[in-house]
């Protein structure tokens, strides 16, 4: 796979394909057959945090929770990221 810097979470993604998060403020799709797709820090313009979790949901959208900005974001494929949660959440550590 990719050379990744760090990589700390790992969840399903779209189509059969894996989220990896890295440690280092990065989130990566992978296509089914382990090919990289993107960077959804270059397909977003997100600026992430510490990512401390990622699943995706029945729609395909990737959910990460965001250690360092305390907040969890909902990524939909090609679409500005939508924050799901960013009060009272002091240290969110990962989603089922």
């Amino acid at each position: 796979m990719l050379g990744l810097e760090g990589p700390c979470w790992v969840g399903l993604g779209p189509d059969g394909g894996l989220a990896v998060s890295e440690e280092f403020r990065d989130m990566w799709l992978f296509g089914s057959a382990r090919q990289p797709l993107c960077s959804l820090g270059d397909l977003t313009g997100h600026h992430f945090g510490s990512l401390a979790g990622v699943c995706t949901d029945a729609a395909g959208s990737v959910i990460v929770v965001d250690e360092q900005r305390h907040q969890v974001t909902l990524l939909p494929w090609a679409r500005a990221p939508i924050c799901l949660v960013s009060e009272g959440l002091r240290w969110p550590l990962g989603v089922p």
